[in-house]
This record gives structure tokens, C-alpha cells and sequence, in this order.
């Protein structure tokens, strides 16, 4: 009963948000990341309670983001949790060289393909950079992709 209990917490604090936010305009609600809840919580419980608050935030026209640390979270519970979003991107890091290599790619976006390569982005101080080399037609794709406006 613990595990809900805590989960119920963190809902009514996030409706508490979202509703001050919904004042304000189009709200944003983040959970950077939702790793630690299913380290400690149920993950059946805890993809229940994250759909509920997609739900709750996209019916005020908001958007709900959340990451998740790959390879912490069983496949099966990635999977369910894709199908309920409306966009969805893996990162993931690679060692090439002695350096460590960003690479992104576009998991789900409803509505339109996706883009399926992985593509290699760079954080600098003050921005990201993606770098989708010089074919117009895999910038147009992707760029479609981030574009996308959920109905």
C-alpha cells in the first residue's frame, strides 16, 4: 500500500502544478527521471501513474515529458509506456576512441514516421547541436518530427 500511497502524493503535487500552470498557458510537466520510481515502486504501479498524469496534462493542453536511464527499466514496461506516448527519443552514450560519443534518434513521433538512424549530437556550454550531415531530406524528416503538434 506504500508504493500507491507515495505515487498518490506525487499526483495531487503534480495536478497542484499543472493547475497554477494551466493559468499561465500551455503547461510543461517534467520528470527528470522517472528511473527512481521504478527502482523503488511497483512498475506496474508506476506506469499506471505515469499514463494518469500524460492523460491529466495533455487534457489542459499541456505536455508531459519524462526520461528514463536505458537499460534500469524492463523492456516489457519501455514498451507499454511508448505506446501510450506521442513522442518518444532514445539517447544513448558510446565509447569510441577514449571519448564518449552522444547519439540520439527519433523512437516515436504519433502521427508520422519517424526517423529510424541513430543521429550525433553535441552539448556545448550553451546549446545542443544535431548533426544530421548535408542530406536536406533527413533534415526535413526530423525536423517534421520535433515539429510535431499532438491533436
Amino acid at each position: 500500500m506504500k508504493n500507491r500511497t507515495d505515487l498518490n502524493e506525487l499526483s495531487l503535487l503534480i495536478t497542484d502544478l499543472l493547475n497554477e500552470k494551466v493559468k499561465r498557458g500551455s503547461p510543461k510537466i517534467i520528470i527528470d527521471s522517472a528511473t527512481p520510481l521504478f527502482t523503488y515502486k511497483d512498475p506496474q504501479l508506476v506506469v499506471q501513474f505515469l499514463s494518469s498524469m500524460a492523460v491529466k496534462v495533455k487534457s489542459k493542453g499541456g505536455a508531459f515529458l519524462t526520461s528514463l536511464a536505458s537499460g534500469t527499466v524492463a523492456e516489457e514496461n519501455v514498451r507499454r509506456l511508448q505506446t501510450l506516448m506521442d513522442f518518444a527519443v532514445e539517447l544513448r552514450i558510446l565509447e569510441v576512441d577514449g571519448r564518449q560519443k552522444r547519439q540520439m534518434r527519433v523512437a516515436k513521433a504519433r502521427g508520422q514516421r519517424a526517423y529510424e538512424e541513430w543521429i550525433p549530437i553535441y552539448i556545448g556550454r550553451e546549446a545542443i547541436s544535431v548533426d544530421v550531415g548535408d542530406d536536406p531530406a533527413k533534415y526535413e524528416r526530423l525536423r517534421k518530427a520535433f515539429q510535431y503538434k499532438p491533436s
